[in-house]
């Protein structure tokens, strides 16, 4: 299995490409694969992007959280 984390922090612009083009050549490779997606605090939609229109059985979200901001 391939396992990819993909940090985020504000990619709202990039993240619907990336992810479309992610999965297009891992898809190609016929091999296992999950991503994990980091959300570090983004400011902008990246966190709504994520959960709604992200959407795959092998994807996982993980979003930090600072106690101190």
């Amino acid at each position: 299995m391939i396992s990819i984390i993909i940090p985020c922090y504000n990619e709202q612009e990039a993240l619907p490409i990336f992810y479309s083009e992610i999965t297009r050549v891992l898809d190609e490779m016929h091999e296992k694969y999950e991503l994990l997606f980091i959300n570090d605090g983004s400011k902008d939609n990246t966190l709504d992007i994520l959960k709604n229109d992200v959407r795959n059985v092998s994807i996982h979200l993980m979003l930090l959280l600072n106690p101190s901001k």
